[in-house]
């Protein structure tokens, strides 16, 4: 496996036959789960380790797609899924997340699943090209004093939790791309 490109694609499985078919009844939590998986498709260091941009696939046609793929599985498109989906698709070696809902819990699930299938090398290189030569932003709100200033070991602790640049930046742009995607096909 290489560290730059080991997926083929980022796949959000959705409960229809295309986007246009996306439920517009879903319950809060469900319709959460949707929308945060089509935005944490796009999370950058994702997007580093896959040869394409993210696209929406038929939820039942998952054991069909050839090749290593991430696959986000939202709480509405696990109806949608064939009987022992998980066994089948981890089988073939694809990055599963699913049972998440809020941002945070898709984040946190994929933070945990890229750190578990890079090797140490492997995520030794690619943490290092995303840190490489970047000087931190400063806040022109609050400038560091030594009153507001972080101790060592908070910044430490702090700096070894903290997302990449423009996350919300990138996880905003996933958002805005599917609805637009959505809003086009039906003109």
């Amino acid at each position: 496996m290489t560290a730059s490109i080991p997926f083929d694609e980022i796949s959000v499985l959705i409960p229809g036959y295309s986007i246009e078919d996306l439920p517009t009844d879903l319950g809060e939590s469900a319709a959460n789960s949707l929308l945060n998986a089509l935005a944490v498709a796009w999370h950058p260091r994702l997007l580093r380790l896959s040869r394409g941009i993210p696209c929406a696939r038929q939820a039942e046609t998952a054991g069909d797609l050839p090749g290593r793929r991430v696959l986000l599985v939202p709480s509405c498109a696990e109806d949608w899924m064939p009987h022992e989906w998980q066994q089948a698709l981890a089988a073939r070696g694809n990055l599963v997340l699913s049972g998440c809902s809020t941002r945070s819990e898709w984040l946190t699930s994929l933070e945990a699943a890229i750190s578990a299938e890079l090797t140490e090398a492997d995520h030794q290189a690619v943490s290092e090209s995303e840190g490489a030569a970047q000087p931190p932003l400063k806040s022109a709100s609050a400038p560091s004093t030594p009153d507001n200033a972080p101790s060592a070991t908070s910044a430490q602790q702090n700096f070894s939790h903290q997302p990449p640049l423009l996350v919300d930046d990138f996880l905003a742009f996933g958002t805005t791309y599917f609805q637009i995607m959505l809003l086009s096909r039906r003109m």
